[in-house]
């Protein structure tokens, strides 16, 4: 009897001690975590096992109540008390609703913002529940005195985040430079929801070492673009990383484009230019993928984060002059710019006293035909007697001796195929033997199906392999298509012809028969299909895939007032149309 009485004092003692901790710890008033599993009660060791599903505890602040409305100066969304951010990130204010506008990794079950006063001072921590809309109703917040309804916008999308350097310039002093040459600095890390990264065959992260949580991809940012850039609030960026990253699996790279798409209420037309160049077997057709953009927490909108037209083995994969030549000059001093002619044929270019010769010039270069004034801005190029422009963009800085190969190439081309018989006058040889026919071809459909308003005047590529590789010019990669597919009203008609009609390079094309037979093989066994395939299947896909990344960036930039996928059903009636009546057109 005397054991049993002891056992019953020393379970009395027990449970007392235990009440007397729990009233004097003060995480003990934070509500229980009840996710199934979220901290194991038995474990085999001393370290609990907590579950990859289980919410943040918060300071107690942050559970104080619900539904109380406090009031701050500004807003912040704090990586540390948020799961799936990877910086802190700042809403965005509309009218009378403060827009939480979210990465696609935050947990949305539990979202904690922090009210700070006019010095940045912390007020008061806050969350709430936000993953279904019977719990987001209602939710408020009061700024300056002023009550504010609060709307979260989860995206889809992979998020790119940015975090500047600012003792060494800001994102605004990037977008003051109108010529484009001033760089930020700072770390760049990609980041995807779980299950969004396992539909599409993407990691969940990507930054400069793999399996490094801490690691990032040491990077500057620069502007990019040309009306946009000077036209457009939202300006297109280059960015360049320390170390080649294979960012959404679109291939290694240290040099990547972010895209704004300004004037496309789809957010779909450079990706259809895209796809549909690679479909038709134009080589090197670039990929990429929409993404979210903070920097330094601000959201940006949403970017087409794309590959570059570069030499590289993964982008234009062929011999690599630059490299070359910077092997044989690492100080890179490439002396003053002067200016050659070849007048017996008509070639004017530019190009740089002090830049070496390798032993091949052949190649490889890319070439980019381009406006006047625009042509005028870079450093090396060449103008045609046809009065068509060419910016070598590969090497950015050649010699007098690379700048006359690859401009008489150039020059010798044009001659034959603005020829009525395709000759060459002057050599004696037809055009196909100085570009390639098929690509030549392809490239034409592409800007033709689009009725590209850029097309045959700027970022129209060529690229030269070297002479071991092939001795002729060829048309391509595919590049900026965002005003085109009926987005301008001299293009919206889709019926008529475009390129063969208005553009004198490619109705020289047309006066060729051998151009005029391959025109209507690769249009009924290639283009067909492939605007078939896009308008039946992959533009729904894709419009499903960036919708919420679209909704986001339509509340800071306003890029279209109608029902988002009524714009997608415009774009696939336009390219549907459009094609049959070319069919119509060729085989009538």
């Amino acid at each position: 009897m005397k054991k049993y009485f002891l056992f019953f004092l020393f379970t009395l003692l027990v449970l007392s001690l235990a009440v007397s901790c729990a009233e004097n710890d003060p995480d003990s008033t934070k509500p229980l975590d009840t996710t199934e599993g979220a901290v194991s009660e038995i474990t085999t060791s001393n370290t609990p096992v907590v579950d990859p599903d289980a919410l943040i505890v918060l300071p107690d602040e942050y559970y104080l109540n619900p539904d109380k409305v406090y009031s701050g100066s500004k807003i912040v969304i704090p990586a540390k008390y948020n799961k799936g951010l990877a910086f802190d990130v700042e809403p965005v204010i509309s009218g009378r609703t403060v827009y939480f506008l979210l990465p696609s990794a935050t947990d949305l079950r539990q979202v904690a913002y922090a009210l700070l006063d006019s010095g940045g001072n912390h007020r008061i921590g806050r969350c709430a529940d936000f993953s279904d809309d019977q719990s987001a109703h209602g939710k408020k917040v009061m700024i300056f005195g002023e009550t504010y309804d609060i709307e979260v916008i989860r995206s889809d999308s992979p998020t790119l985040y940015l975090e500047i350097d600012e003792t060494y310039g800001t994102l605004d002093d990037v977008r003051a430079d109108a010529n484009k040459n001033t760089k930020a600095y700072g770390d760049f890390v990609l980041e995807c929801r779980a299950d969004i990264a396992e539909k599409y065959g993407w990691k969940t992260r990507y930054a400069s070492v793999e399996n490094d949580p801490d690691s990032y991809c040491t990077a500057y940012i620069k502007g990019r673009g040309n009306w946009t850039w000077y036209g457009s609030d939202k300006r297109g960026y280059s960015i360049k990383l320390e170390n080649k990253t294979n960012f959404l699996e679109l291939g290694k790279s240290k040099k990547w484009a972010l895209i704004g798409n300004v004037p496309d209420n789809t957010m779909l037309r450079n990706k259809l230019a895209y796809y549909l160049g690679d479909a038709i077997g134009l080589d090197y057709s670039p990929s990429g993928e929409i993404v979210d953009f903070f920097v330094n927490g601000e959201y940006q909108g949403a970017f087409l984060l794309s590959e570059k037209i570069d030499v590289e083995d993964e982008r234009v994969d062929i011999a690599d002059l630059e490299g070359a030549i910077e092997d044989l000059d690492p100080s890179e001093n490439h002396g003053k710019q002067r200016i050659g002619r070849l007048p017996d044929i008509g070639l004017t270019f530019k190009y740089y006293s002090n830049v070496p010769n390798p032993e091949d010039i052949t190649g490889g270069y890319i070439i980019e035909m381009e406006m006047p004034d625009r042509y005028a801005k870079e450093p090396c190029g060449f103008y045609t007697s046809h009065g068509n422009y060419y910016v070598i963009k590969s090497p950015e800085y050649v010699s007098y001796e690379q700048a006359a190969y690859i401009g008489t190439l150039v020059q010798n081309m044009e001659d034959a195929l603005y020829a009525k018989d395709g000759i060459n006058p002057r050599t004696g040889k037809h055009y196909t033997e100085y570009i390639d026919l098929d690509s030549l071809v392809k490239k034409y459909w592409v800007e033709e199906i689009s009725k590209n308003h850029d097309g045959a005047k700027t970022s129209q590529y060529f690229y030269k392999p070297a002479d071991s590789e092939a001795k002729t010019v060829f048309a391509g990669p595919v590049w900026d298509y965002d005003i085109a597919f009926g987005i301008s009203s001299e293009t919206v008609n889709p019926e008529g012809w475009f390129m063969r009609k208005e553009k004198a390079f490619f109705k020289a094309c047309w006066q060729h028969s051998d151009f005029e037979a391959r025109a209507k093989e690769i249009f009924s066994s290639e283009v067909l299909p492939a605007i078939s395939t896009f308008a039946n299947t992959i533009a729904d896909k894709e419009a499903e895939k960036i919708y919420q990344s679209v909704m986001m960036n339509n509340i800071v930039w306003r890029q279209f007032t109608d029902d988002y996928y009524n714009y997608v059903e415009w774009l696939k009636d336009y390219i549907l149309a459009r094609t049959r009546w070319f069919y119509q057109e060729l085989y009538k």
